[in-house]
């Protein structure tokens, strides 16, 4: 019998809006301030690490308009729309 559309697993809304972004920005500054290592969940096991203080590694970003860019101090960057964002932590 073929798959029954009710049972297929629908996608969960996102955690985050553009209307969080002053939620979210706090967060992120929470968790780089009080932590040596942090980080933001991009869901599905992916992570964009914003700091590692044993490592030397350390970001900020520029929110426009729903998406935040990370830049670190290599002259790398990564753009991440505020929807992908699952999780905001450090230890």
């Amino acid at each position: 019998m073929p798959d029954d559309p009710d049972d297929i697993p629908r996608p969960l809304p996102p955690k985050y809006r553009h209307a969080d972004a002053h939620h979210v920005m706090r967060e992120i500054k929470v968790q780089m301030e009080i932590h040596t290592r942090a980080w933001i969940g991009l869901g599905e096991g992916r992570v964009l690490i914003l700091k590692d203080d044993f490592k030397g590694i350390s970001t900020y970003y520029v929110y426009e308009e729903g998406y935040f860019t990370f830049y670190d101090h290599r002259g790398g960057s990564q753009r991440v729309h505020i929807e992908e964002i699952t999780e905001i932590a450090g230890y």
